[in-house]
C-alpha cells in the first residue's frame, strides 16, 4: 500500500512543481473578498509593452491612464471546461451541492462535507449515517456535536432527541439543498455560543423568476452491495415569481454488519415567492422516518458466531446478540424564510419548528416483544437580523435569535421546557482600505436550563420519584447563565508588499468561546452539576492563489478552554455500575460526578486546503488536518479527549476526458487512534462499562466513472455511474472499533426531464 501513496504524493508534488510561478495576469485577476479590482483602458491592456520590465528588473515608468475602481466583493475564477470542486475563502469553505462530483452516490449532506479537512467522519458504518443517543457521526475540528453549530439557512438546527443535541443528517432533505458552508472556529457573532469548532450551515434553494411553467424533474436510483438501494426524486417548477420544490428519498440497506439493517424515508416540500422589490418568502416542510437495527456482537469465540458477517467483538460496544433491537424515529420540520431589501437595510427572518412525535426502540428478548418509548421532543428556533450599509464599504448587522427545546419525559409524562437560549448580536464589517478588511462583533447570550430531576430507581435519594434529597424536593433543577462574547476577524492583502506576495492574504481571528451544558439534560439532574465552558479561540490563516484558480489555505488554530466538561461515568464515585441502586450513597451526591469540569483543555490544530483546476480538464482538492488536545487536571476521564486521529488527509481528482465523461478518484488517510467506548451492558441496566479500542492507520481509495448517454426532447440528460468503494480492499476501522466494508461496487442511473 505504501507504494500507492508514494505514487499519488509524487504525482501531486510533481504537478505543483510543474505549475511554476503563481502569477499570470493575462489569464485572470483574482481578488480576495471585499478587494477592489482596477481596470485600465482597452488601449492600455492591449499594449504588449505594458508589463515589460527593464534590464534592472523594474517596470518602465509611464503615465497611467484614467482608471476606474469597482468593488466586486468575492470573485472566484474557474478554468474553462472544468467544474469547481470546492470554494475556499479565508472565512469559510463552500460546497456547491448541485454540481458536486464524487466517486460514490450522494445519499446525504454528510457525503459532501466530510470531504473537508475540517470534518472528521466517525460513523460506525459508512453505508447508513445514523445518529444514536449521545453519539454523532461528525466531528468538526475534533469537537462533537455539543461544541459546533448546525444550521439551515442560518437558523440553528438541533433535533430534539431525549439524549441531547444530536443531529440526524439523513433527515435533511437532500433535494432541497443548494450549498453547504463550513465556517471554522467561533469568530462569527451570528451563531450560538456553542460554535467552538465552527458552523455547518446548510443553504436551501432560493426562489427565482421562472419564464415558463414547465417543471424540471430529476430521478435517481443507485444499487450496491449489501442490498443497498437509494432512490430519490426532485420536482422543481413554478411560474414567474411563484416557485415550488418537492423531493422524496428512500434509502435501504441490509448492512454488512450483523443486524445492520437500516431504512430511511424523507419527504420534503417547499413553496416560495419572489417579492417585487427583490428578496423572497419561502415555506419548507419535511417529514422523515428512520429505522435502525442495532449492530450485534459477532465473536468467533461465541457459539452464535455467524461467519457470513464481519467479526464484531464486545470491545466495540455492539449489542449482545440475545437482544435484537431496532430504533424508530419520526421527525416533522417546518421552516419559514423571509429576505427583503428595505430602505433601512437587508432584512432577514427565519423560523424553524421541529418535532419528534415518535421515538422508541423495540427489543425481542427471550422471545418477548418489548417496546420502549423514549422522550419525544420539540425545537423552536427564530432568527431576525438586518444588514445596514452605514457607508461605502461598511455594513452593520443587528439581530436576535432564540432556541427553545421541550421534552416529554417518560414514563411520568411531564412536558418540560428543557432549554431556552436568547441572544442578540451586532457585527460590523468594514473594508477600511482596498487591502484591509475588519469584522468585529458582540454577542450577548442568555441560557436558561430546566434539568430533569426525576429518578426511576428506588434507592436514589431513598425513594423512587423526584429527588427528595433537595430541600424542598424539586422536579427540575433550574439554571440561568448569561455572557457577553466579543468576536474579531481581520483579513489583510499582501499584494502591495512585493510581487511574490501577489494574490496572498493573511487573516487573524480572536474570539471568546462560551458553552453551556454540553451533556444530557434529560438524565437525572445530579449529573449536571458542572459549570459552563469558557475560553478563547485564535485562528491565523494564510490564503494564496497559486496559479490560475488554484487556491491554497493554511489555518492554524489554538483553543484554551477552561472548565471543559467531560463524561465521567466510568470513574464516578457516586455512580459506578450498579451503584445507582445503592441506598447507602451519601444523600445529595447521587450521580453528582457523572460529568465533571477539567481545569483546562488546550487544542492546537492545522488545516490545509488546496483546490482548483489543471490543464487537460482536471480539477482536484486536497486537505490535511492535524490536531492535538491536552488537558490539565488529575481526572482520568480526560483521556477520552484523545479519541481522535492526530493526522488526516482527504484528496480527490476529477477528470473530464470527454465532454460527457467524468472520471473520479478519492483518497483518504487516517492516523492510528484509540477509541474510548462506554456502553450500557445489558441495555437499561444502568451498568456502564468502559473499553479502549486501538485502531491502525489506513489508506483508502475510491474510484468512480459517470457517463452522460444522451439527451432528446424528453430527457435533458441520462447519466449512468459506476463506483468502487475501497478500491484496494483495505482492512480498516474508522471509529469505535467497528470494521468497515471491503471493496464494494455500486451502480447508478440519473434521469433529468
Amino acid at each position: 500500500m505504501a507504494h500507492r501513496v508514494l505514487f499519488v504524493l509524487a504525482l501531486v508534488l510533481g504537478t505543483i512543481h510543474w505549475l511554476g510561478p503563481p502569477v499570470d495576469r493575462a489569464y485572470c485577476q483574482v481578488v480576495e473578498q471585499g478587494y477592489s479590482l482596477t481596470q485600465s483602458s482597452e488601449q492600455d491592456s492591449a499594449d504588449p509593452a505594458h508589463d515589460e520590465e527593464t534590464n534592472d528588473g523594474q517596470a518602465e515608468a509611464k503615465s497611467p491612464p484614467e482608471q476606474k475602481t469597482h468593488s466586486l466583493g468575492e470573485v472566484v475564477v474557474t478554468a474553462p471546461g472544468s467544474a469547481e470542486v470546492m470554494k475556499s475563502t479565508p472565512e469559510s469553505t463552500i460546497f456547491d451541492l448541485e454540481n458536486y462530483e464524487k466517486p460514490a452516490p450522494i445519499r446525504s449532506v454528510v457525503d459532501v462535507f466530510k470531504d473537508s479537512a475540517l470534518v472528521d467522519f466517525r460513523a460506525k458504518s459508512p453505508i447508513d449515517v445514523r445518529s444514536e443517543r449521545g453519539e454523532s457521526p461528525v466531528l468538526l475540528r475534533g469537537f462533537d456535536t455539543y461544541r459546533f453549530v448546525n444550521a439551515i439557512d442560518g437558523v440553528t438546527f438541533d433535533q430534539p432527541l431525549s439524549f441531547g443535541q444530536v443531529v440526524d443528517y439523513s433527515q435533511v432533505p437532500l433535494g432541497q439543498v443548494s450549498e453547504i458552508e463550513i465556517i471554522p472556529g467561533s469568530h462569527s457573532a451570528r451563531y450560538w455560543g456553542k460554535s467552538i469548532g465552527g458552523v455547518i450551515n446548510i443553504k436551501t434553494k432560493e426562489p427565482k423568476i421562472r419564464e415558463n411553467c414547465k417543471p424540471d424533474l430529476t430521478l435517481e436510483n443507485d444499487y450496491g452491495y449489501y442490498e443497498t438501494i437509494d432512490s430519490k426524486g426532485v420536482l422543481e417548477g413554478g411560474y414567474k415569481s411563484f416557485n415550488y420544490v418537492f423531493s422524496a428519498q428512500r434509502s435501504f440497506t441490509d448492512g454488512y454488519l450483523r443486524h445492520g439493517e437500516a431504512e430511511v424515508e424523507n419527504y420534503a416540500w417547499s413553496l416560495g415567492y419572489v417579492l417585487p422589490a427583490g428578496g423572497f418568502i419561502k415555506y419548507t416542510g419535511t417529514y422523515a422516518q428512520s429505522d435502525y437495527d442495532s449492530y450485534a456482537i459477532n465473536d468467533p469465540a461465541r457459539p452464535d458466531y455467524d461467519p457470513d458477517y464481519p467479526i464484531v467483538k464486545p470491545d466495540t460496544g455492539a449489542s449482545d446478540i440475545k437482544i435484537d433491537s431496532r430504533t424508530h424515529f419520526e421527525t416533522l420540520a417546518q421552516r419559514f424564510s423571509y429576505v427583503q431589501p428595505t430602505p433601512i437595510g437587508k432584512l432577514q427572518a427565519g423560523l424553524a419548528y421541529v418535532s419528534r412525535p415518535e421515538h422508541y426502540f423495540t427489543q425481542i428478548s427471550n422471545g418477548q416483544y418489548i417496546r420502549n418509548p423514549n422522550s419525544p421532543g420539540e425545537q423552536l428556533a427564530i432568527l431576525v437580523q438586518d444588514e445596514i450599509e452605514l457607508f461605502a464599504g461598511n455594513t452593520l448587522a443587528l439581530g436576535f435569535d432564540s432556541q427553545d427545546f421541550w421534552v416529554d419525559f417518560e414514563p411520568h409524562g411531564a412536558r418540560n421546557h428543557l432549554r431556552n437560549n436568547k441572544s442578540c448580536f451586532l457585527e460590523d464589517t468594514w473594508q477600511i482600505t482596498p487591502r484591509l478588511r475588519l469584522r468585529g462583533g458582540l454577542r450577548y447570550e442568555n441560557v436558561q436550563l430546566s434539568i430533569n430531576n426525576y429518578s426511576e430507581v428506588a434507592g436514589w435519594g431513598s425513594v423512587q420519584g423526584y429527588q427528595v434529597t433537595l430541600d424542598p424536593p424539586q422536579k427540575y433543577l433550574e439554571r440561568d447563565y448569561d455572557q457577553l462574547l466579543p468576536k474579531f476577524f481581520m483579513t489583510y492583502g499582501l499584494d502591495d508588499i512585493c510581487t511574490p506576495l501577489r494574490d496572498t492574504s493573511v487573516s487573524l481571528g480572536i474570539s471568546r468561546v462560551w458553552n453551556v451544558a454540553p451533556y444530557c439534560l434529560t438524565c437525572p439532574g445530579r449529573m449536571a452539576q458542572v459549570d459552563p465552558e469558557h475560553g478563547v479561540n485564535f485562528d491565523l490563516i494564510l490564503n494564496r492563489r497559486l496559479w490560475r484558480d488554484i487556491n491554497l489555505k493554511i489555518d492554524y488554530s489554538y483553543y484554551k478552554i477552561n472548565d471543559y466538561v467531560v463524561n465521567n461515568w466510568n470513574y464516578a464515585k457516586y455512580y459506578l455500575g450498579s451503584g445507582m441502586r445503592n441506598p447507602n450513597l451519601p444523600a445529595g451526591l447521587e450521580g453528582s460526578d457523572m460529568y465533571i469540569n477539567l481545569d483546562e483543555v488546550d487544542r492546537h490544530g492545522v488545516e490545509v486546503e488546496v483546490s482548483g483546476s489543471l490543464p487537460g480538464n482536471f480539477s482536484f482538492y486536497a486537505g490535511y488536518a492535524f490536531q492535538d488536545l491536552q488537558y490539565d487536571g488529575p481526572e482520568p476521564a480526560g483521556k477520552a479527549l484523545g479519541d481522535v486521529a492526530q493526522h488526516r488527509v482527504n484528496a480527490g481528482l476529477r477528470w473530464h476526458p470527454f465532454p460527457k465523461t467524468t472520471v473520479m478518484l478519492d483518497y483518504k488517510f487516517q492516523d492510528k487512534q484509540i477509541a474510548h467506548v462506554i456502553t450500557e451492558q445489558p441495555a437499561g441496566s444502568g451498568n456502564y462499562v468502559s473499553r479502549d479500542n486501538p485502531m491502525d492507520a489506513f489508506h483508502l481509495f475510491d474510484f468512480g466513472v459517470e457517463q452522460s448517454l444522451f439527451s432528446n426532447k424528453i430527457f435533458k440528460d441520462v447519466v449512468v455511474g459506476l463506483y468502487v468503494n475501497n478500491l484496494f480492499d483495505e482492512d480498516y476501522e474508522e471509529s469505535r472499533g467497528y470494521p468497515m466494508p471491503g471493496r464494494s461496487i455500486t451502480g447508478s442511473i440519473r434521469l433529468r426531464f
